[in-house]
């Protein structure tokens, strides 16, 4: 059992020298002071926003599990919404700070897939994403496609954003422009 001092906090952290990349041999350690270290990069990018955690225990080579409901286990320090489901409501977590970012990737979640609103206005998307796969590997195709998306985009009055993910793929997210209240 270890400790990372991450924003405000000391975050307990568990197994660092578990090998959580076995290809390349990152270990969990690796994972955590990563996120610690994009912290101030990607923070500004998911707050005021629900996770739901892609979580992976042991290895990356696991099947992950996909979790919207926040453990009860997690500490009260870590900020939540509850939002209404179909029979009933789902607690999300919210990663406001570094120490939430860290604790969740502690939870084995390297990958936390963030909502496409802010908690503030569940029922009002700000952003929409494309998802762009090549049928092959013809990623050309792919780049060629997203910046005619990013044009189109432009062209709506959106704010246009692309970005690599995954193996083969390019997200194309738009947000509309925010206005001064």
């Amino acid at each position: 059992m270890g400790e990372l001092r991450a924003g405000r906090r000391m975050v307990k952290t568990s197994s660092e020298d578990r090998v959580v990349f076995p290809r390349d041999g990152i270990t969990k350690g690796d994972v955590l002071h990563y996120y610690h270290q994009i912290a101030p990069y990607m923070v500004p990018h998911v707050r005021k926003r629900r996770l739901t955690m892609e979580r992976f225990q042991p290895t990356i080579d696991a099947r992950p599990v996909f979790q919207k409901d926040m453990p009860e286990h997690f500490p009260e320090w870590i900020p939540r919404v509850t939002v209404p489901k179909h029979g009933g409501t789902v607690t999300h977590v919210v990663c406001n700070n570094p120490e939430t970012l860290v604790y969740v990737a502690n939870q084995g979640c390297l990958t936390p897939h963030v909502g496409l609103q802010r908690i503030d206005k569940n029922e009002y998307p700000d952003q929409m994403i494309f998802d762009l796969d090549p049928a092959e590997d013809d990623f050309e195709t792919v780049r060629s496609v997203a910046w005619q998306m990013r044009d189109l985009c432009a062209e709506l009055g959106l704010i246009p954003f692309l970005k690599t993910t995954g193996s083969r793929g390019v997200f194309s997210r738009a947000a509309r422009p925010q206005t001064a209240v």
